[in-house]
């Protein structure tokens, strides 16, 4: 856990890279507070051997500590689309604004493979690149596996593009 954890930020920019029509990776079923609401019903299920009391404190924590933020209406690709070059460039940007102009040192994002395979197709520095070479061509070439964990760091420069400067598998995670 972290010590001074502000809460869960939805941003619509992480949803899968969607190349194929008919893909159903990720189906959107709900958008705004609604996101939250669901988030907050389906732990209520999972945690339902705790004590009514305490599952009703934790529950309205999570409630007031995840902000739907941008993921209104259909965030979501939709079945019959794809995501256009000039789509994806704009999620890229607004995903690390996101990280850039948030005020914590760390950010856990969870998000699908095929994003996290675009992201570092695109953004992997030439140092880290010739540092870990065989690391930077799987990241690059492979997606992460479902549950994947990748430790990232980034760097931006003065002109706020980013760069990856490090990277590293954790928890036997691997690409497929």
């Amino acid at each position: 856990p972290t010590r001074d954890f502000a809460g869960t930020t939805l941003l619509r920019s992480c949803r899968e890279v969607k190349g194929t029509i008919g893909s159903m990776d990720c189906v959107g079923i709900s958008s705004g507070t609604a996101i939250v609401e669901r988030c907050a019903r389906k732990l209520k299920e999972l945690v339902g051997s705790i004590p009514g009391g305490v599952a009703d404190v934790v529950m309205a924590s999570i409630e007031r500590r995840m902000d739907h933020n941008d993921a209104v209406g259909q965030w979501w690709t939709g079945r019959e689309d794809i995501d256009s070059k000039e789509e994806i460039d704009e999620r890229m940007t607004d995903f690390f604004d996101a990280m850039r102009f948030d005020p914590s040192d760390v950010c856990v994002v969870v998000t699908h493979s095929l994003f996290i395979r675009e992201m570092l197709g695109r953004f992997v520095s030439p140092a880290f690149e010739a540092a870990a070479p065989v690391l930077a061509r799987r990241m690059r070439e492979h997606k992460l596996e479902n549950c994947g964990c990748l430790g990232i760091d980034v760097v931006f420069d003065d002109a706020g593009n980013p760069a990856v400067v490090d990277a590293k598998l954790m928890f036997g995670s691997d690409f497929k």
